[in-house]
């Protein structure tokens, strides 16, 4: 059976002390003094970490956020709250992006605290997450999205690899299926994501402007400070996926497609850092080479496009007949929406994450004030 951990002295570095060194967090920074909603509870509760005065605070935090997720986020939480169900120590905070259907009525049946942002010139996935990291107050926060379900047998053994190593600041698993048999060392995490609060104090968490790519911006910030993120070898959750044209268009109506031209353009003084974008969207960068080339023949030798166009087509004709004309369709739309979006993204680099005003989250349900309260003892019936 794998080892939980894997090794333990692969790259000769030393034990990390972020549990008892927490001098690299974010309090005091300008951002905290920007909270005015939360600075307070902030400073009471994650400045020493937990200690035995303290423990009454909760040891895990889960964070999910939310955009018109009502048909799914009653099975997501009810997932958490089951795999949580042994361990009392627990907060689950629902950061809603001001959906327009009824997730937050939804959500506020259960025992969980929710939050909501008014503005939707500031929702994007990013902030969703910033803002609930800012909230929490355990001593591990779990982001899970709105829409999917989670394994309680996945997050048991993440937590064990948190507590055990602290070489390790994250720790990610697949989505829907699993074929890998030992943990991986990776460079980013993605989907459903279990941190060590403190690392993600010291970076200073999650990217509000982003408007996606926030996990895996953030996970290449996490290892170029020093420590490992690590993927297990299981699922860690079920998430949904909708193929098709309406997708895309979805997509790009949320500005997905420009959070990878914002993140190059964040980190263009950090060659290591975009190197690792290309890299890990290779096939992305090559699509865009392929019309760079394009638009260069037709300025030196417009014949040349006739050459480019006619190469294109064998190429498209290629991957019909390897992956189908669904697939090959698809794949083509998203990445010429891709190509756009990361021109429109360059140029919008996310302003300083201390700029985004986490004082404008409104909190419109608490655990303890909840009616209509869904029990998973009770099989998920409304308790009245």
């Amino acid at each position: 059976m794998a080892s939980d951990v894997g090794s333990d002295g692969g790259d000769g570095r030393p034990p990390w002390r972020r549990r008892s060194d927490p001098s690299g967090g974010r309090n005091g920074s300008p951002g905290e003094r920007n909270d005015a909603q939360w600075s307070l509870r902030r400073a009471e509760t994650r400045p020493g970490r937990r200690t035995a005065e303290s423990s009454d605070l909760p040891s895990l935090s889960v964070v999910v956020p939310t955009y018109n997720e009502e048909d799914r986020i009653e099975t997501c939480l009810e997932s958490i709250l089951a795999a949580v169900a042994d361990d009392p120590s627990h907060e689950v905070i629902v950061v809603d992006s001001n959906s327009t259907d009824r997730t937050v009525e939804r959500a506020r049946r259960f025992p969980v605290t929710v939050l909501r942002i008014p503005d939707d010139d500031l929702t994007t996935p990013g902030a969703g997450r910033y803002v609930g990291q800012r909230y929490a107050t355990g001593d591990q926060l779990l982001f899970v999205d709105g829409d999917m379900r989670i394994s309680g047998e996945w997050l048991d053994r993440a937590r064990r690899v948190l507590d055990q190593r602290d070489d390790v600041a994250g720790i990610d698993g697949h989505l829907n299926t699993a074929e890998a048999t030992d943990p991986e060392p990776v460079e980013a995490l993605r989907g459903v994501v279990l941190y060590d609060a403190d690392v993600l104090d010291q970076v200073d968490g999650f990217d509000p402007f982003l408007r996606a790519l926030e996990d895996v911006e953030l996970g290449y910030r996490i290892t170029e400070a020093g420590y490992d993120v690590r993927r297990l070898p299981m699922v860690a959750a079920s998430h949904p996926y909708s193929p098709g044209a309406a997708e895309l268009r979805r997509r790009w109506r949320n500005g997905y497609y420009f959070g990878l031209g914002q993140a190059v353009r964040k980190n263009l003084r950090s060659p290591r850092t975009v190197w690792k974008f290309v890299d890990r969207y290779r096939y992305r960068a090559a699509f865009y080479g392929w019309l760079v080339v394009g638009a260069a023949s037709l300025l030196v030798q417009p014949i040349l496009v006739v050459v480019w166009l006619a190469v294109s087509l064998v190429m498209f004709a290629a991957d019909v007949a390897w992956e189908g004309h669904a697939d090959a369709t698809q794949r083509l739309g998203k990445y010429v929406l891709s190509s756009a979006g990361f021109v429109r993204g360059f140029f919008m680099p996310p302003p300083e994450h201390s700029a985004f005003p986490v004082d404008v989250a409104e909190e419109v349900a608490e655990p303890d004030a909840v009616e209509g309260q869904r029990s998973v003892a009770d099989g998920g019936d409304v308790v009245e």
